[in-house]
């Protein structure tokens, strides 16, 4: 009988290793990902960069979903993506917009873009990949991601990120 508890214990101790490794997997995901899209925000064409950055964000959703067995869509991915990035775009033209569109301007604004891009995107990226990360360890589907909830939080990291830097 002792050794039944014994062996139960283990089973309860693998299963949150097991949670601690999939919270560190994803962590990892999101900072190569972050990384990547601090990369991509060093196009120097205008709005390639964009694209680019963009595509990232999918490519780590993704893999977040299927770290966490959430079924993908891609255009629900996208929806959610552009719902919660398109709300820091009422502050101006949206923080990563004017970035690539500096680029359109000869010599220093594109010296500026190349220095701010990156790091706004590595920022939004990471900010993206933790509340898709805590959605999805709550449970949550690319379907009942509550943007209400979300949204804010976004709003709030990425001005807090903009106002010290």
């Amino acid at each position: 009988m002792a050794k039944d508890v014994a062996t139960s214990q283990e089973v309860t101790d693998d299963s949150s290793n097991h949670e601690e490794s999939r919270l560190d997997r994803a962590a990892r995901m999101v900072s190569k990902y972050a990384a990547a899209s601090a990369v991509a925000g060093l196009i120097p064409i205008p709005w390639a960069d964009i694209t680019a950055i963009s595509a990232v964000q999918m490519k780590m959703v993704h893999g977040l979903s299927k770290l966490y067995c959430v079924p993908f869509s891609s255009q629900w991915a996208q929806s959610l993506l552009a719902s919660l990035t398109g709300s820091v775009a009422a502050d101006g033209i949206g923080r990563i917009g004017l970035g690539s569109m500096l680029k359109m301007i000869p010599g220093v604004g594109h010296a500026v873009s190349m220095i701010a891009l990156p790091g706004v995107a590595c920022m939004a990226t990471s900010t993206l990949g933790q509340i898709f990360t805590e959605h999805f360890e709550s449970g949550g589907t690319l379907l009942n991601l509550n943007l209400k909830v979300w949204r804010p939080v976004y709003q709030e990291k990425v001005q807090t990120t903009a106002a010290t830097s």
